[in-house]
């Protein structure tokens, strides 16, 4: 039986070359991209689409009875608009 020493020789031989050959075989690995991926059931669309129509619908209530839509700002703009399609 051969024991030997700790700082033999033939034992740092064997940690450095196993040392570079661990850091060959790391940076030859590419590294794994995690790609995550979300998506919305139908069931939550439809009710994502309720949820912005009524939304919708309340801006233009809010609109209506705040005389949004009567403005000069919003004549003017209706008015050019059939203006434009008028002379095209």
């Amino acid at each position: 039986m051969n024991i030997n020493k700790v700082n033999s020789s033939s034992y740092l031989n064997y940690q450095t070359s196993n040392r570079v050959n661990d850091k060959t075989t790391q940076s030859a690995q590419q590294p794994t991209i995690a790609k995550d991926q979300l998506e919305i059931s139908d069931k939550a669309k439809v009710m994502s689409e309720k949820v912005n129509s009524e939304n919708k619908i309340n801006e233009i209530k809010e609109k209506v009875n705040s005389k949004f839509y009567f403005s000069d700002e919003v004549t003017n703009y209706v008015a050019n608009a059939l203006m434009k399609d008028v002379k095209s």
